[in-house]
């Protein structure tokens, strides 16, 4: 719960234990939520459900809604986690599934402990209501409490992935590439290369931005691949997480083709770009931010994907694009594990195989690898997928 991992930022613990000691309100609030953490790590309920802990519940309820009722703008910050604290109360959703399972393997699925606060869901009236007070204070630049504007920025990323939907605040980190030069100089990433399979895919037909920030996003997913073990113990893999926050809420705010600028949306080719779209957020989502499949965000994207590609026909104009259906068509497979319409994608891939004649993994791979992938991330999936396909395909 305290902020030990954002930055090395002393004065934000400082600040936070110096509250949980002296504020009420705090106090209780961070007792029922260290019981939900223990239950989240532990997949059950026994700590929340314990009387003492109730009762710091009860009580810190109580206390939120006299000082709602008795607001006063220099207690907003110190509201709005209690709000988090008591809104992180869904164990029914996220204990409730034990088969919910990834076939993808997250770079650094326990950053700001994505692995277990990913799996539950913060209500729309809880969101409505901390954006409210955040909107009072001027926005999370105004938040001066050390440590809880990186904390709400990344509440609101990771409920935004969950819903499918733009992060309600503005984006928080600034950090960009140049601010990882320890990496490039361990890894060397050729930025001419990665990501250079949607350049091929869109033949033209998608505005730079939109490539660059594809381009940007395989760069930090080869860095991560490679660098996130460190997390936690490395001031440059913080810098690598917030490139990485940067980079996923971008990919959050790009909007439809529909509502692209009339200027750009005449140049862009509709199913391309979408398709690149939503697979890449539905990627940076399991192996970037690392965000579980309890909310059932995956359902909700590869639905997305799965009405584009049914829909989608390549020509002799866009032929190029062939690699990035397959590629789109693998990720989604893979993110609709032990989902109904994985049988959609399955079929699909197989189709697509068979307008090549490519049977061959290691080929199909070097397709892909063009686009955003790690091995790391996801060749046990892929594995488990590509036998199944070539199983059904002899049948």
């Amino acid at each position: 719960m305290l902020p030990n991992r954002m930055g090395g930022d002393r004065k934000a613990v400082a600040a936070w234990l110096f509250a949980f000691h002296r504020d009420p309100l705090i106090f209780h609030a961070s007792h029922w939520c260290a019981a939900l953490h223990r239950d989240l790590l532990g997949n059950s309920s026994r700590w929340t459900e314990e009387c003492g802990v109730l009762l710091h519940k009860q009580k810190a309820v109580r206390l939120l809604r006299i000082s709602m009722e008795s607001f006063q703008t220099d207690d907003v910050d110190w509201i709005i986690y209690a709000i988090i604290c008591l809104s992180r109360a869904d164990l029914q959703l996220a204990n409730g599934n034990s088969d919910t399972v990834s076939a993808f393997q997250p770079h650094v699925p326990f950053a700001h402990w994505t692995n277990l606060y990913g799996r539950t869901r913060l209500g729309e009236a809880r969101r409505v209501t901390i954006s409210q007070l955040v909107n009072i204070k001027g926005g999370l630049s105004h938040i001066k409490t050390p440590g809880l504007a990186a904390r709400l920025a990344l509440v609101d990323l990771t409920a935004a992935s969950a819903a499918g939907e733009r992060p309600r605040f503005r984006r928080y980190w600034q950090d960009d590439l140049s601010n990882l030069s320890m990496f490039w100089a361990l890894t060397k990433p050729d930025p001419t290369l990665e990501g250079y399979g949607f350049l091929l895919a869109a033949h033209g037909r998608m505005s730079s931005k939109s490539l660059t920030l594809f381009k940007d996003v395989s760069i930090v997913d080869k860095l991560l691949s490679r660098h996130g073990s460190q997390w936690g113990h490395s001031d440059e893999v913080s810098a690598l997480i917030n490139v990485r926050n940067k980079l996923h809420y971008d990919l959050l705010c790009m909007p439809a083709w529909d509502d692209l600028p009339v200027e750009e949306n005449i140049v862009t080719h509709s199913a391309i770009y979408d398709i690149s779209r939503i697979s890449c957020i539905i990627y940076s989502n399991a192996v970037l931010l690392g965000l579980p499949p309890h909310t059932g965000w995956h359902e909700q994207l590869t639905s997305r994907l799965r009405l584009l590609l049914s829909v989608f026909m390549l020509d002799n104009v866009v032929e190029e694009a062939w690699p990035l259906v397959v590629r789109s068509a693998i990720v989604a497979s893979m993110a609709a594990y032990r989902l109904p319409h994985r049988r959609f994608f399955e079929d699909y891939l197989r189709d697509q195989l068979s307008r090549r004649h490519e049977p061959d993994w290691r080929v199909v791979r070097k397709h892909v690898e063009m686009f955003i992938w790690a091995d790391s991330a996801c060749e046990h999936g892929a594995a488990v997928l590509w036998d199944g396909v070539m199983l059904r395909a002899e049948q």
